[in-house]
């Protein structure tokens, strides 16, 4: 042990807490009321704290020897030890200070990725509204251009079609004026190169109008492309000049014709040609109003909803259903189950306008939690496919067509594909069944754009029933039923590529009556209907892919209950919805509804009924 520099007969063993330095027993003096330990006190402190650490297997053989002692060294420091409990077990306050506090911190940090999870999800849903906003602001307008563009082409037309008969008559003056227009042109091929691809696009020549100060500059410009028909006036012989005086009257009239002509197919109303200068959909006061809601809207972030922040800004669910005539229906869930269903009257028959418009032959629903979106394709137009938006909570109606260059081709239009909208990407995943096989599909909800990403022979025997993806593992899931094997199948892919492909047996020997599924939470619900037993069975797909799905089955509906699939004449898929704030699931059958609590692992029958089709039930929409 060394020894004290001012005093070398005495070993440094003792420790000065409140100064921290080493010093011995003569430097004491120096430390009046100080708390202080010496080796033994601070070695023996150190043996009280017992962790449960794990020894090896030499030191095991000793473990009762080492507990022995330990007790002993502790009986002992408690009858030699004159200072407090409190002073002896500095250490171990110490440790357990800086546990409560790491305890804090992890609960600091939970609390605030719950806070930035929560941001998030209220900002995707600003920025989804704010997207339907600006196609909304934006239609109008592109509406209008496309009009001026069309107006822009009849005129250039029309120009052509007087520069024609100018040629024409050109072609009937002297071999000298001929000679003057070959030379002119002769010219112009020395300044204009030839432009092999004949470019005939409006934007370019929406370009070479800008830049044009003069129709003869444009006509200039333009030789080699939109007027390129003029240059064969330099090639042209002189025969048609060297003819005798008895062709002149047949030219005059052939020019008569061609104005005549012109005439009939270019001189429309005034009011046809006009470009009428009015203000196209919003002004400036108006679009700042609306930016400026949607900024006061965001700051408004519930990061923690206590009760009292519950009940002011409530969050509502909403009930929709086919109707008969195949048009979606909006209702609004009572706050509990003994309220009355109210009816969304307005937004249904806004939504139902909009179809009417195009007659569809099926309408397709899906919804996230502040959208709903509708796929139909317009009858009498094979392969187009448009798509319907709306957000109950901004009034938003939002309906196009898929991007054209992207639009869904013939070949893959499905037969009702089951749908599921990925939160994270803003994706509608589609699964079902086409002319070509079994396709899946994805739609880009941001600017529309129709993508194939699997195509897969089709067995007539596969009936597809899910697709869900998982953001963070990139995995893409499809759920099917073989009649052939009578067996249930969930097949995994990497959303890249599409490559990876896993079958997993969820559940055989079944015949099912009516079949119904969902996502929630990493975990995929699939509800058999068969006789004589239901099959409920929780997927959980949650760590993916390092570890294959495992299934668990949970209690099915009461067997004296008599559920029926709807129409249940045939085997059909029947809605499944969740409701996230309440963790619960409902399950539409023919003429009831019952409610799954995941908590408590119990059904419920509901008072609602559904009335016809297809239900979807969603949440978290404020109003």
């Amino acid at each position: 042990m060394k020894k004290c520099s001012q005093h070398q007969d005495f070993d440094l063993d003792i420790l000065c807490l409140d100064c921290n330095v080493i010093i011995c027993k003569s430097c004491l003096n120096h430390h009046n009321k100080h708390t202080i330990k010496n080796i033994n006190e601070i070695k023996q402190s150190l043996l009280n704290i017992n962790y449960n650490i794990t020894y090896s297997n030499d030191d095991v053989d000793d473990s009762d020897d080492s507990d022995d002692n330990d007790d002993n060294n502790k009986n002992e420091n408690n009858n030699n030890n004159n200072n407090s409990t409190k002073e002896n077990n500095v250490f171990q306050e110490r440790l357990q200070w800086l546990w409560n506090q790491v305890k804090v911190s992890t609960e600091q940090i939970e609390e605030l990725t719950s806070h930035e999870d929560r941001i998030t999800e209220q900002f995707q849903m600003y920025f989804e509204m704010l997207m339907l906003e600006e196609r909304r602001l934006k239609k109008p307008i592109v509406d209008e251009i496309d009009n001026v563009k069309q107006h822009l082409d009849n005129y250039i037309k029309e120009i052509q079609s007087l520069y024609n008969i100018i040629q024409q008559q050109i072609k009937q003056t002297s071999t000298k004026v001929v000679e003057e227009v070959e030379e002119d042109h002769k010219q112009i091929e020395k300044e204009i190169k030839e432009d092999i691809t004949i470019n005939y696009e409006l934007p370019a020549i929406i370009e070479s109008l800008e830049q044009s100060e003069s129709l003869d500059q444009f006509i200039h410009h333009n030789s080699n492309t939109i007027f390129y028909v003029n240059k064969q006036i330099s090639k042209n012989d002189n025969n048609f000049n060297n003819n005798n005086d008895n062709n002149d009257n047949h030219n005059e009239c052939t020019i008569l014709d061609i104005i005549e002509n012109h005439n009939i197919q270019y001189k429309k109303k005034n009011s046809e040609l006009e470009i009428v200068d009015y203000d196209v959909m919003t002004n400036d006061e108006r679009y700042q109003y609306t930016v400026r809601n949607y900024i006061l809207e965001s700051i408004v972030v519930q990061c923690c909803r206590t009760e009292e922040q519950r009940a002011a800004n409530p969050k509502h669910s909403f009930f929709v259903q086919m109707s008969s005539d195949n048009k979606p229906v909006l209702s609004l869930l009572p706050k509990d189950e003994d309220g009355v269903l109210q009816s969304m009257k307005t937004e249904s028959d806004m939504i139902a306008s909009c179809l009417d418009q195009v007659k569809p032959t099926s309408v397709h629903l899906v919804a996230s939690k502040h959208t709903i979106y509708m796929l139909h394709s317009e009858r009498g137009k094979k392969g187009e496919a448009k798509i319907i938006a709306y957000s109950p909570t901004t009034k938003i109606l939002d309906d196009c067509y898929l991007t054209d260059i992207y639009r869904m081709p013939c070949h893959v239009t499905m037969l009702n594909p089951v749908m599921w909208y990925d939160c994270y990407s803003n994706y509608i995943y589609l699964y079902g069944k086409s002319s070509l096989g079994i396709t899946h599909a994805r739609i880009n909800t941001l600017n529309y754009v129709y993508e194939d990403l699997l195509l897969l022979e089709d067995p007539l025997n596969v009936l597809p029933i899910g697709i869900y993806t998982d953001y963070h593992s990139s995995g893409l899931f499809t759920l099917l039923y073989n009649s052939q094997f009578k067996s249930f199948k969930l097949k995994e892919y990497f959303i890249v590529g599409m490559i990876g492909q896993i079958d997993h047996t969820i559940a055989k020997n079944i015949v099912p009556t009516f079949i119904s599924q969902g996502y929630y939470d990493k975990a995929i619900y699939l509800y058999i209907g068969a006789n004589p037993n239901h099959k409920f069975l929780k997927i959980d797909i949650s760590n993916f892919p390092d570890v294959d799905p495992t299934t668990k089955e949970l209690k099915t509906i009461d067997p004296n209950e008599n559920v029926k699939a709807l129409l249940n004449n045939r085997l059909l898929l029947t809605p499944m919805a969740f409701d996230n704030d309440n963790k619960e699931i409902y399950l539409f059958t023919e003429n009831q509804c019952f409610v799954y609590s995941i908590k408590e692992n119990v059904w419920r029958k509901w008072k609602h009924q559904p009335s016809h089709g297809k239900l979807l039930v969603f949440s978290d929409f404020k109003i």
